[in-house]
């Protein structure tokens, strides 16, 4: 834009032939119904004849070059910090992790499901281990028809709570 701005009356009457990495450059200038910034964006260039041209692979780095050699060093900050987001960055919580001491025995459990559309139908499994020594105590595993990937985790998790409610916690 600064160019446009600066060389505004040698361009305003010639048409500008724009190379871009991305093809979605040319959607804001094409289409009808934009609002919010899209909208003045698109009011900002219409008064200017743009064609904008996806480059080539060998190209991109041309235009890399270029664009670093626009823009003078000691503006680089001023204008990253005009387009930096003024939210703070959210706070990293860091969770312990979890140990296991040697006189405990507790159980993990796990599930997964998987379906095929070309095949009509998914299986589901569910696991169930004693730790620390990873001793399986019980698993099963099903096969249905007619059945999307979301069914089958689901599935998959209520096979898991089925095992751990028929579990005789004297067992482990």
């Amino acid at each position: 834009m600064r160019i446009l701005d600066i060389y505004h009356t040698t361009l305003v009457s010639r048409s500008i032939k724009v190379l871009s990495r991305y093809s979605t450059l040319a959607w804001p200038l094409k289409s009808s119904g934009l609002q919010g910034r899209l909208g003045s964006w698109a009011a900002l260039l219409s008064q200017w004849t743009l064609e904008i041209v996806r480059c080539t692979k060998g190209e991109n780095v041309v235009l890399g070059t270029l664009a670093a050699s626009i823009t003078p060093r000691k503006e680089v900050d001023e204008a990253l910090v005009a387009v930096a987001p003024k939210k703070q960055p959210l706070q990293v919580i860091i969770a312990p992790t979890p140990t296991v001491e040697l006189d405990e025995e507790l159980i993990v459990v796990s599930f997964d499901g998987s379906a095929r559309v070309k095949r009509g139908g998914g299986a589901y499994s569910a696991v169930v281990w004693k730790l620390p020594d990873w001793t399986i105590i019980t698993a099963s595993s099903a096969y249905a028809t007619q059945m999307t990937v979301n069914e089958a985790e689901y599935r998959g998790l209520i096979l898991c709570l089925d095992l751990l409610t028929n579990l005789d916690r004297g067992h482990w």
